[in-house]
């Protein structure tokens, strides 16, 4: 009776296995579909929006796309196929850069962690990358991540909070495609993930990531 018991545990567990490394295969496919739209040169602009105006806004701008640059992230502005995603560069003034991107591609849905180190740029010799992961994730997971920004509120939000003054904690992009709508807001941290848009939006995300690594400022 012992020994039955042993058979099922062992083939339960090869089943869960199985099961997990078909789910991170085909991440691993999708990542590579995406691969073509990887920058192969450093002229390339990832965030585009016809509001930028002030120059610490541009300079922000061109840091989050160096780091999705050195991160080796995908061109994401157009429609591909029938992928969407949800991504977020994560730029904080004590810490390393870390983009996260959540994807659903024809109902398979896993995320991506990636982190940097501080001195990301396309201009300067290369940093090292710290995390770079592939997660599956349920759909249950999915629609929790990205059931905030199925708000008109978000849909309807300026590109920048113009009334938050520039200082020091946490820049952050939050770039989505859903429901074939595209959508790109910048927005800014104290660090302890305590904004209001940061928890109206980021919550679900952060606790994901939160697995894995920590969004919260070193300082």
């Amino acid at each position: 009776m012992k020994g039955f018991f042993i058979i099922i545990l062992t083939i339960s567990i090869l089943l869960s296995y199985g099961c997990r490394d078909t789910k991170n295969d085909n991440a691993r496919l999708v990542n590579s579909k995406l691969e073509k739209y990887v920058p192969k040169n450093n002229n390339v602009r990832y965030l585009l929006d016809t509001t930028m105006q002030s120059s610490s806004h541009h300079i922000l701008e061109n840091w989050a796309e160096d780091v999705l640059y050195e991160l080796r992230e995908p061109v994401l502005r157009q429609n591909i196929d029938s992928l969407e995603f949800v991504r977020l560069v994560w730029l904080p003034t004590f810490g390393n850069p870390i983009v996260v991107r959540v994807n659903n591609f024809d109902g398979n849905t896993f995320g991506n962690i990636k982190e940097i180190s501080q001195t990301a740029s396309r201009n300067k010799s290369r940093p090292s990358v710290l995390l770079d992961t592939v997660i599956s994730l349920s759909l249950g997971q999915w629609k929790s991540i990205t059931e905030p920004m199925m708000s008109s509120l978000f849909w309807a939000s300026s590109y920048k909070d113009t009334t938050e003054s520039e200082q020091d904690g946490t820049s952050w992009f939050l770039e989505c495609r859903l429901s074939n709508n595209y959508k790109i807001v910048e927005r800014w941290d104290d660090g302890y993930l305590s904004a209001e848009e940061t928890r109206k939006y980021l919550t679900p995300l952060i606790a994901f990531v939160n697995k894995y690594t920590s969004l919260k400022s070193k300082r």
